[in-house]
């Protein structure tokens, strides 16, 4: 067993240093080191009695022992007789030696005086006016009312349970030097209690010392509002944890290409459905075409889709005719990552089609209407093959299969052989989100008209005016959208068939 002749209480170390000890506690304030194993092993029995790091730094120590000992050189004889022998009634133990003693010696100066030396400049207290109710306020608050009147509110933060020391001064209390420091809600308690039981006004002073805020410096003042409460961590261990996770609302815009458009793209698609969350349980975001299925979005379709926006060619409903968006209608799919599907994965169900929307259910009836048509090509077909030229050949019964018929559908709302309401509720929608102008008011009057939105240019301004009542600008600005939108929707079904075939 070893012991120590140092018999003081050591400090209080915090919980993280008990389960891993180090030679300096950073977690508390200030932060306590130690010189030695001895200090360590002290502090340990007296805190934690049970630590099971108690052993190995006792056999620690002992190694350390006992290699002192093996460094000083032992006698190989007995010492020589003297004529005049001191202490001859004792006896001498062929083995002993003298050990050295070796005891830590702390510096008592660290800096170094002559005449060159430059003196530290003498500091200059900035005051400002504040009024609170100091019966009702929290030590955290009467803090954060002292940063916010020295605009450091975005700089440092406040302790949850202890920091930063604050002084409260007022006549009666002492000097500076005398008056209490402030680092707990207990702290405060007591400064405050013999003030309330002044029965004068008096006048008193918050003294922040600003040098020793470094500490509770933010790590990223322009997240700062984002942070998570240090509470809610498990056993308030800050550091091991952690409190933020990085997300790209936290990020400053001008660091993002289009972050303003990607930012409005997650605003209008979020989703949620629980099956389509992100990390960390976030809600996730998804684009729904006409008949209701969920495309993910990930950030490369954002970057895709913002790029696309910003070039004016489409809009916030309206995603790119691109691989990443066209892919996962037709069936076909970027290249899949190594080592994550199987030959046997079962597909995917889609989502069940809304029944909510007149759109939807017109491009069901067109799709039901195509797939009738077609089947009824192959039964005459069948019938041409089977007729008296030739004998009829026998028929394979071929094993089915449980996979899902893929449908070629284009994205939203570019549908092919669509009616003139469809397309031009669909322009009109568009329309209103290009220019926040709304002219759904005029859909019946369009429709009367047969202005459909292919010839819309052709219409003069003063047929237009006559059935639309709206300023004159807003009716060239919807002239020319019609000509570019008629234009995109052409361009889509090119590149739909040039896919086909």
């Amino acid at each position: 067993m070893i012991s120590s002749l140092d018999f003081a209480v050591p400090p209080r170390p915090s919980d993280h240093w008990l389960e891993n000890p180090g030679w300096i506690d950073g977690a508390t304030n200030p932060a306590i080191m130690y010189h030695t194993h001895e200090e360590l092993l002290r502090t340990l029995r007296h805190w934690a009695p049970e630590s099971p790091h108690i052993p190995d730094l006792e056999a620690r120590i002992q190694r350390m022992h006992a290699q002192a000992q093996d460094r000083v050189r032992r006698p190989h004889h007995h010492p020589h007789e003297s004529p005049h022998p001191v202490n001859r009634h004792l006896e001498v133990h062929p083995d002993a030696y003298v050990e050295p003693a070796a005891e830590p010696v702390q510096p008592t100066e660290t800096g170094v005086r002559g005449r060159l030396q430059q003196s530290q400049p003498k500091k200059r207290p900035v005051g400002k006016p504040v009024d609170m109710h100091l019966a009702s306020l929290s030590r955290a608050e009467i803090i954060g009312k002292a940063y916010a009147a020295h605009h450091l509110e975005g700089t440092y933060r406040v302790g949850v349970e202890v920091g930063p020391g604050i002084r409260i001064l007022y006549a009666g209390s002492g000097s500076k030097s005398t008056a209490p420091l402030i680092e707990t809600d207990a702290d405060l308690r007591s400064v405050l209690t013999p003030l309330f039981a002044k029965k004068s006004r008096v006048q008193v002073t918050l003294e922040l010392d600003v040098d020793h805020l470094g500490a509770f410096r933010l790590a990223n003042p322009a997240t700062a509002p984002n942070q998570v409460d240090n509470g809610s961590v498990a056993g308030g261990n800050v550091a091991v944890h952690g409190t933020k996770v990085p997300t790209l609302g936290g990020m400053p815009i001008e660091s993002i290409l289009h972050g303003d458009i990607i930012l409005a793209l997650m605003k209008e698609w979020k989703c949620d459905n629980a099956e389509h969350a992100g990390e960390n349980g976030c809600p996730g975001y998804c684009y729904r075409d006409a008949l209701g299925n969920h495309i993910g979005l990930n950030f490369p379709r954002f970057r895709v889709w913002a790029a696309g926006i910003a070039s004016h060619q489409y809009t916030l409903k309206h995603p790119p005719p691109t691989q990443e968006f066209d892919g996962a209608h037709v069936g076909r799919s970027g290249p899949k990552a190594r080592g994550r599907g199987t030959a046997t994965a079962a597909p995917v169900p889609a989502a069940p089609p809304p029944t909510s929307s007149a759109m939807s259910e017109a491009v069901m009836g067109l799709l039901a209407k195509e797939l009738l048509d077609d089947r009824r090509r192959r039964r005459r077909h069948d019938d041409s093959d089977n007729d008296g030229s030739s004998p009829p050949r026998p028929s394979r019964k071929r094993q089915r299969h449980s996979s899902p018929q893929i449908i070629d559908i284009p994205s939203s709302p570019f549908v092919p052989d669509t009616s003139a309401a469809d397309m031009l509720d669909v322009c009109l929608s568009d329309f209103k989100t290009r220019y926040n102008i709304n002219f759904d008011n005029f859909r019946e009057v369009l429709l009367e008209a047969e202005y459909t939105p292919d010839i819309m240019c052709d219409v003069g301004l003063e047929s237009l005016k006559a059935i639309i009542s709206a300023p004159p600008g807003q009716i060239i600005k919807f002239c020319k959208f019609c000509k570019h939108w008629t234009k995109h929707v052409q361009e889509r079904k090119e590149t739909k068939k040039e896919i086909d075939d």
